[in-house]
């Protein structure tokens, strides 16, 4: 069940229900008393659209391709960086992406989704894997596309750049110690798990004389 991702899940139904929010009191009336929008911040009465304006979308296809990364980027995290971690990556973005549009965010134009903290599990994951030694080929493919797409029409760029960057420094923050804290595995471009031989390698070696690096990595991959 480790790597079952709990959370994603029940992220996706807080989104899932603000979904059917809109459709019980309208989209219109949801995404006025809801949304995120420049100056925002400015009337402590409305902070709360800080957190709302991230359970909410303009339509369903909006909802759905924001689901589909929020579940790939969950698989992918949360069994490495642990639940409290996850989340904790998950607020910051939401907040990060608030905090850019509440200053850039464009006086007439009302910001929603939660593309801001998918982001921010996007700049996490690559700082998780960066540190693990792992191909980043993937996630840099991801991030590329995603910054192509930011500067589309009708897509919150200020959004999805505060999440990023605050995904970024907190996965720094919050990770970069958990990370490096014992040996680590890597997967190379052949698909091959290997143990980095790190100074935590070593240390390890001399606890565990008898054990061989497979021996290692088998356990690993059980404990993920």
């Amino acid at each position: 069940m480790k790597k079952f991702p709990l959370v994603s899940m029940v992220i996706l139904a807080m989104n899932l229900i603000g979904g059917a929010l809109e459709l019980i009191y309208g989209y219109n009336n949801v995404f006025q008393n809801c949304c995120m929008y420049q100056g925002a911040l400015a009337d402590t009465s409305e902070w709360y659209r800080v957190f709302t304006s991230a359970f909410i979308h303009s339509n369903a296809m909006h909802l759905m391709s924001n689901m589909v990364c929020l579940l790939s980027f969950g698989f992918l995290l949360e069994p490495r960086i642990g639940k409290a971690r996850y989340a904790a990556v998950y607020a910051a973005g939401i907040i990060g992406s608030a905090v850019m549009i509440h200053f850039t965010g464009g006086v007439r134009a009302g910001h929603l989704g939660a593309s801001g903290a998918v982001w921010a599990l996007m700049s996490a994951a690559f700082v998780t894997m960066l540190f693990r030694h792992e191909n980043l080929t993937g996630v840099f493919r991801c991030i590329i596309l995603n910054i192509v797409y930011s500067f589309g029409s009708g897509v919150s760029w200020q959004g999805h750049l505060g999440g990023g960057i605050a995904g970024l420094l907190i996965a720094l923050i919050l990770c970069r110690s958990a990370l490096q804290s014992g040996p680590k595995l890597r997967v190379d471009s052949d698909g091959q798990v290997q143990v980095v031989k790190n100074r935590a390698y070593w240390e390890w070696k001399k606890t565990h004389p008898n054990c061989s690096d497979d021996y290692f990595i088998s356990k690993e991959r059980r404990e993920e």
